[in-house]
């Protein structure tokens, strides 16, 4: 076709049902030119055989093919109303070549720092300045180029459509709809599959492609008897294990741990109350707890925040020490933390007991994938029958725990984590100190005018119920004299807000505020005077406590984590916080937030929309490195 041909088309009117037919086209090979950029992003993957690499072989063209679809949401109303060539096709062209470029450039990205481009990441890198934007006259060519020959691919592309589209070619285009109808299914349903049985080759592309965001099933599955969890889990490959050096997505620890295992190993126990904010710490609703907190080894640290506003972000950093951005990239690999392995290493017995699943979010291949006979339900039908049981379960163990090559009881590694305070759950027969009290949790009720006392009686409630259970536990270390080489921990995964901010927000995953961030941490430490510490610390500051003090590592923090130890007194400017899908980097006065779409926004400490407010170039600069730095 020749160049004056190719004008005529754009000039000449045509039919819908034409002008439709070259829209499918378009979109058709705008999604296999997709795909084909995106291949490269397979290197960050880890398909082990020939089934996961023909899964990633159906993924790729199926998921492109299928964000190429949502264009013609766009262009639908166009064709309806301006069904003329020269209307349509230039800008389509255009935008085409802003979508395939954003693709190419996403994929630099990914490849240069191993997260995907998105505004706020943009952002980032503008601020940090020189240090992570450097465009040589070469690189400004090699851009210049590609937008060049991205365009003139489009057109052809174009002008490839139209012909097809006048020629009719019906059966190949209700074909190649059908193949995408088909693939989406069977790449997302294969995924949900290998996901309930542990393969990594197959998960291990979902944090590699951009928008990815492919189905799961576990609780399906289960619920239909066609899996089984604990099962799938005891008899997975024996090389997620060990053979980590062969991950073609983490480096993870940067460097050896440099370990020597210390004479005297005190043992370790960390107790979770899930949402249990900082100031429900206290004599009323929980008594135990607080008298505990009066001991003459207790650290109390008075402005604690955690990794994350959700569960899933709250434990990862704090077993990990990292923010939950590197979640995707741990489950898909199924490596365990370094803490957890040098524990183990070390010769402690691992008993990690949870009242709610531990596979949704999946705490079994990320922070307990190391742990065999890990229990991943516990029998119950209630949140509070449940935070029963694990505690009889862990009053049991410690009547009967392992022994050791001399015949003395091996150190272990404990942590519990209880549920019925998230679930405002308590017994029937429990009484109800706090009035006025919320018999019936309607969140359908909840609103801007909404009286949060009865709400929040019946979460300290539920708090006083967790707190008589783990009183027993206390109890018991004492009795055994365990108190004196037992190094305990108090903690949350977050927060739970009751219109703190005055904004309408209740629970927790919603925003940054220390309503649903600020947590409890407190520190039974045998051998250390107590301390009142005020400054602002962090879950990720866990990790490099433990590896020092209690492990023997020598090699730096940031060799396996984002935190400093708790007894370093150097101040932070910053910190990481993770949600389900979003994240924020907070300062001392500012939350900035970023969205799975790309956007951010800026707000201040109590939620409030902030403008004009720039990260400082250093911080930035941190920022980029600390998301990235684990990935090869």
């Amino acid at each position: 076709m020749s160049v004056r041909e190719w004008i005529a088309g754009f000039r000449s009117r045509v039919s819908r049902q034409e002008l439709w037919r070259w829209a499918n086209w378009f979109v058709f090979f705008n999604g296999l030119l997709a795909a084909l950029i995106a291949l490269r992003l397979v290197e960050w993957a880890d398909p082990r055989d020939w089934q996961d690499r023909l899964w990633t072989g159906l993924a790729l063209p199926a998921h492109f093919l299928a964000l190429a679809a949502l264009a013609l949401l766009v262009l639908w109303p166009l064709l309806l109303l301006l069904p003329r060539p020269r209307l349509i096709r230039p800008p389509a062209i255009v935008l085409a070549t802003l979508a395939q470029l954003t693709l190419l450039i996403d994929t630099e990205v990914f490849a240069q720092y191993r997260f995907h481009l998105s505004g706020f990441i943009f952002d980032l890198m503008l601020h940090a300045g020189g240090e992570v934007f450097s465009f040589s006259a070469l690189t400004w060519l090699v851009t210049g180029v590609s937008v060049a020959a991205l365009l003139a691919m489009m057109v052809g592309l174009s002008a490839l459509g139209g012909r097809l589209a006048r020629r009719g070619a019906r059966g190949f285009g209700w074909l190649a709809t059908a193949v995408t109808i088909v693939l989406l299914p069977l790449v997302h349903g294969w995924h949900a599959w290998a996901d309930a049985h542990y393969n990594r080759g197959i998960t291990s592309l979902d944090r590699v492609l951009p928008l990815f965001y492919p189905a799961t099933a576990k609780r399906f599955f289960t619920d239909h008897g066609w899996v089984d969890l604990q099962q799938q889990r005891d008899h997975r490959p024996t090389d997620l294990a060990v053979h980590h050096d062969q991950d073609h997505a983490l480096d993870y620890p940067t460097r050896p741990l440099q370990c020597d295992r210390p004479a005297e190993r005190p043992n370790v126990l960390i107790v979770g109350i899930d949402a249990w904010r900082a100031d429900t710490l206290d004599a009323q609703a929980t008594p135990n707890i607080a008298d505990f907190a009066r001991g003459e080894h207790i650290l109390r640290f008075r402005h604690h925040l955690s990794g994350g506003n959700s569960t899933k972000a709250g434990l990862f950093s704090l077993f990990y020490g990292l923010p939950s951005t590197y979640w995707d990239a741990f489950a898909a690999s199924q490596r365990a933390p370094v803490m957890m392995r040098q524990f183990q290493r070390d010769g402690y017995d691992l008993k990690v007991l949870g009242s709610a699943t531990l596979t949704s979010p999946a705490f079994d291949r990320t922070a307990f994938s190391s742990v065999s006979n890990l229990r991943t339900s516990t029998p119950g039908a209630t949140p509070w029958q449940r935070d029963a049981r694990i505690t009889r379960d862990f009053l049991h163990y410690l009547e009967h725990r392992p022994t050791g090559e001399t015949g003395e009881p091996k150190p272990f590694f404990g942590f519990l984590f209880y549920d019925a305070v998230h679930g405002y759950s308590v017994p029937p027969d429990f009484p109800h100190p706090f009035q006025p009290y919320w018999q019936k949790v309607q969140h359908l009720e909840l609103g801007p005018n909404f009286d949060p006392a009865p709400y929040y009686n019946r979460y300290r409630t539920a708090a006083r119920y967790d707190d008589r259970l783990i009183g027993k536990i206390l109890a018991d270390l004492q009795r055994k004299g365990l108190l004196e080489n037992t190094i305990v921990i108090f903690t949350s995964d977050h927060g739970e807000e009751f219109n703190d901010n005055h904004r309408n927000f209740w629970g927790h995953g919603s925003n940054f505020t220390d309503a649903q961030t600020h947590v409890p941490l407190i520190i039974h430490w045998p051998g250390r005077a107590a301390m009142s510490i005020d400054r602002t610390t962090s879950h990720m500051d866990i990790v490099p406590t433990l590896m020092k003090q209690v492990l023997g590592c020598q090699a730096p923090a940031f060799a396996y984590g984002i935190g400093q130890s708790l007894f370093d007194h150097e101040p932070r400017r910053w910190w990481l916080i993770g949600s389900y899908m979003d994240y924020a980097v907070r300062t001392r006065q500012h939350i900035v937030e970023a969205y799975p779409g790309g956007n951010y926004q800026t707000f201040d400490l109590h939620n409030r929309p902030v403008e004009d407010f720039q990260l400082d170039q250093q911080i930035a600069l941190q920022v980029i490195r600390s998301l990235s730095r684990f990935y090869k």
